[in-house]
């Protein structure tokens, strides 16, 4: 059984006196975190890891921070709970993607000037990205038909992953329909394989266009 997790919500910063502490809003509701969840939170903002992954990425961090690297597990389990980490379960790593998209939304991110100087700033300082690495954040990214298509359904509301491939279903039904194809009902009648509009979705994720909140409370 394959495990796979990302971040949720949207961080901002909020000041109480002279002291700013991190805010996630997630799921209508702001919550704040300790630093060490802010460590595990990050690693996964724009990316999907599986837990053996996720671990090995939060104790290197966490090293750097703290002396004892040994909560992991509660710090997963503490944000699983509030929602700010979700997770996708299936025999493979394919099927525990779409699994974990199911239950998630995309939220558009307006990408302005300083947005991206805030990117820049924390891929080469925070991340400790090379600076030649750190500046392709200012390069205008050239978006593929698909990308440009999926966007759009997200633009117009259609924010669910699970709603957008059930739209691209019904679109390629549609053309075969369009096309008098006698295969059609054969094609459909098997189970859907979605991997690169997942990829598509998983790319456009990475590359930072929109952030992940949750549809539903679930339990861990």
């Amino acid at each position: 059984m394959e495990t796979v997790y990302t971040a949720a919500g949207k961080i901002s910063l909020q000041r109480h006196g002279d002291v700013l502490y991190p805010v996630i809003r997630c799921n209508g509701t702001e919550k704040q975190i300790t630093r060490k969840e802010m460590i595990l939170w990050s690693i996964l903002v724009n990316t999907v890891m599986t837990k053996s992954q996720l671990e090995m990425s939060y104790k290197e961090k966490a090293t750097q921070f703290f002396e004892e690297n040994d909560t992991f597990f509660e710090i997963l389990h503490r944000l699983e709970e509030r929602n700010l980490i979700v997770r996708g379960k299936g025999e493979t790593n394919k099927e525990a993607i779409y699994d974990l998209l199911k239950g998630v939304y995309m939220t558009p991110i307006k990408i302005n000037l300083l947005f991206k100087i805030s990117g820049f700033f924390y891929l080469w300082f925070c991340k400790k990205i090379p600076f030649s690495q750190s500046i392709h954040v200012f390069k205008k990214y050239k978006l593929t038909k698909q990308e440009r298509y999926i966007l759009d359904l997200v633009k117009k509301g259609i924010v669910s992953a699970f709603e957008i491939l059930e739209h691209i279903k019904n679109e390629k039904q549609n053309q075969w329909k369009k096309k008098e194809d006698f295969l059609n009902e054969a094609v459909f009648s098997k189970k859907e394989d979605f991997s690169e509009e997942i990829k598509t979705i998983l790319h456009l994720y990475e590359r930072g266009f929109f952030y992940l909140d949750v549809l539903y409370e679930y339990e861990t």
